[in-house]
């Protein structure tokens, strides 16, 4: 097979749009913060894989090809809300607030390795999400809360030691 046809794909023919969709793309993008290479593209040329029926084929309502059109600059949200929930249930765990000085604002809270051991933790679990339930999972005492001047002062500390040793 050669190089430039991938399997599943139209072969690198470019299947054009009826010119209903293309009226119904028209006016969907009329205004729409768009760079004028994509709208052209959009109109003219239409790589669906095999099976999968094209758009102008599907007999979709403005609402939902307006859906399916349009470019959102933010997701659903739902691993924002997934990680937010870790989090909540981590700091509840753990104490809402630095057991160092006491602050209490969640803003500024982060979650502190108590043995300076986060680089290997990073290593080995490299999806942040998957470290956050580790966190919540584990009862060995190895993370704590901490403000982020406490967690800044506390990581200084930690070079300025690991330098004089070396050092010295």
């Amino acid at each position: 097979m050669p190089k430039n046809k991938k399997r599943g794909y139209w072969f690198g023919k470019k299947k054009p749009h009826s010119q209903e969709t293309k009226d119904k793309i028209r006016k969907t993008l009329m205004g729409h913060p768009i760079s004028e290479k994509f709208r052209k593209t959009l109109l003219e040329k239409s790589p669906f894989k095999k099976g999968h029926t094209p758009w102008n084929k599907l007999n979709l309502s403005e609402k939902e090809l307006e859906r399916r059109l349009t470019i959102n600059k933010t997701k659903s949200g739902y691993f924002r809300r997934y990680r937010k929930n870790l989090k909540d249930q981590i700091f509840i765990k753990l104490g809402d607030k630095c057991t160092i000085c006491g602050f209490a604002d969640p803003r500024a809270l982060q979650i502190d390795h108590v043995f300076n051991d986060g680089k290997q933790d990073r290593w080995v679990n490299k999806s942040s999400n998957q470290r956050l339930r580790n966190v919540l999972v584990d009862n060995t005492g190895r993370y704590q809360i901490l403000c982020a001047n406490c967690n800044t002062i506390k990581k200084y500390e930690f070079e300025k030691e690991k330098w004089s040793n070396k050092n010295g």
